[in-house]
């Protein structure tokens, strides 16, 4: 027969290793591969922050959740799992935040997505199924959007609208900052695809 004291161990015992096996899990998961590096071009004097911690970019670099990048004077091409791409122009910079989000703070990015894909900016969020769009900041702190394929869906916590807004393939669109409104806008892409 087993004694209290025998039993309460064996109990702390398994729940000691279960909890160090979710642990490694979570570990685990946190730290996956999301991406990589797959193009540069121009100065490689980009750079990326993974905690505290500094790394320079290069080609086929994996890329991790919450990876902070910095482009400077290189242009990038990331790949994002499950198949999205991103081209980072240059003097921009993006978080990763996860698998399926982003987090765009300044300059311009094009995206491609294949499946479903947040680009969140400050105070508005872009989100789209199968899109080929861009992203930019202008001079005003405003974020500009040219979908250039697909449709993309836009939203924010400070513009109410009765009906969500869509801007559809060649249409432009303007997330003002100053006083947060939508506006419409002539359609201007402004980043070249790197060639292959």
């Amino acid at each position: 027969m087993i004694g209290r004291g025998e039993a309460s161990n064996k109990v702390r015992t398994i729940s000691m290793r279960y909890w160090c096996l979710m642990m490694l899990i979570l570990m685990g998961v946190s730290w996956a591969d999301i991406g990589r590096i797959a193009k540069l071009e121009g100065k490689t004097d980009g750079y990326l922050f993974r905690g505290n911690s500094k790394f320079a970019v290069a080609k086929d670099l994996k890329l991790k959740a919450r990876d902070e990048i910095f482009s400077h004077d290189t242009q990038m091409v990331i790949d994002l799992y499950p198949g999205h791409q991103i081209i980072l122009a240059k003097n921009s910079q993006i978080k990763i935040t996860g698998k399926n989000t982003i987090d765009f703070i300044k300059g311009r990015i094009q995206v491609q997505v294949t499946k479903e894909l947040k680009v969140q900016g400050d105070g508005v969020a872009f989100n789209a199924k199968e899109a080929v769009f861009e992203v930019s900041l202008t001079e005003n702190k405003d974020l500009d959007l040219d979908v250039i394929s697909g449709e993309v869906e836009v939203s924010s916590p400070y513009v109410h609208t009765f009906v969500p807004e869509f801007v559809k393939a060649q249409e432009g669109f303007r997330f003002i900052t100053a006083d947060p409104g939508f506006a419409r806008r002539q359609f201007s892409p402004k980043i070249k695809a790197l060639p292959n």
